[in-house]
């Protein structure tokens, strides 16, 4: 994943002042790029979901598991 920036554990607060926890996968370099987003039950880290945000990213997607 040297192509890929990953960001783990990220804290994104909610309104109601609940951090969720996200990760981040991006390409390396500048941006703006176009973003998915994939919500999760508890687990950012589950496997069925870590190729495709990679395989994603390597396409010049920003994903989010959250």
């Amino acid at each position: 994943m040297s192509n890929l920036h990953v960001q783990l554990d990220l804290k994104v607060p909610m309104r109601d002042g609940t951090l969720l926890s996200a990760d981040l996968y991006r390409p390396r370099g500048a941006g703006p790029l176009p973003a998915l987003l994939c919500r999760t039950n508890f687990d950012n880290q589950q496997a069925r979901y870590l190729e495709p945000a990679r395989i994603f990213a390597e396409h010049g997607y920003a994903v989010v598991l959250q």
